[in-house]
């Protein structure tokens, strides 16, 4: 018997959505050209999603809960997301102008951890900001310095299986006298905000600071505290 191949007929121009055409050679233009406005758009998607995520990035070192007027919820057993990067004053019709805040952890690049065993300082990645080489040794020295020798875990929460973080908030005068300090809303226990409040009352003397970033200089430095030594 005489064999017949298999022949798969092509698609019509109505099938593929193409425009009729008087040549071969018409029609292959036409794909090429569709080819290019294709790889366009699949290269200004990527360029998008490149920006989008690179301006999430730079936000990332700016206080946006602060910025916002918005809190984080911060819950105990799990550790909280603080501020980062230097924070702008925001001026909006409505809301009340907020300070701007040098946050010492993202500008060092050390995470300050208290447990029962002692207070460590972990080494966390350092996120863009515009404090100079002087400010960063300073917020560096208040880390390690001034805060670290002053912190103590509560004794009693010691029994809790506990993990949070909170967000100190120190105002320092040129001359290194601490005139504020506060915690940064929400706090998870007030038996802990309270320790670590009285923990600061037994900083010695700062160094003092030429007021370049604020007189006086606002400054937050994220404290963890956890059960777990």
């Amino acid at each position: 018997m005489p064999r017949f191949r298999s022949f798969r007929s092509q698609p019509s121009a109505s099938q593929t959505n193409e425009p009729p055409f008087t040549s071969f050679f018409e029609r292959q233009k036409f794909r090429e050209e569709r080819d290019r406005s294709r790889r366009r758009i699949i290269v200004a998607s990527i360029v998008v999603h490149v920006l989008v995520f690179g301006t999430l990035a730079v936000m990332s070192a700016f206080n946006v809960d602060e910025l916002y007027s918005t809190n984080v919820t911060v819950g105990v057993a799990s550790t909280a997301e603080d501020e980062t990067g230097i924070i702008v004053s925001g001026d909006s019709k409505g809301r009340k102008p907020r300070i701007p805040r040098t946050n010492a952890e993202a500008v060092t690049g050390l995470h300050l951890r208290v447990t029962p065993a002692g207070v460590n300082a972990i080494s966390v990645p350092v996120l863009p900001h515009s404090v100079g080489p002087a400010a960063a040794r300073y917020l560096q020295s208040l880390q390690l310095n001034a805060l670290s020798p002053v912190l103590r875990f509560p004794e009693k929460l010691g029994g809790n299986s506990l993990r949070a973080t909170l967000t100190l908030r120190l105002a320092i005068g040129e001359d290194g006298k601490v005139v504020e300090s506060t915690i940064k809303p929400p706090c998870p226990d007030d038996r802990l905000c309270e320790a670590l409040l009285s923990d600061v009352t037994r900083l010695g003397p700062l160094n003092p600071h030429d007021g370049s970033l604020g007189k006086p200089w606002h400054v937050s430095v994220p404290v963890e505290f956890s059960s777990q030594r």
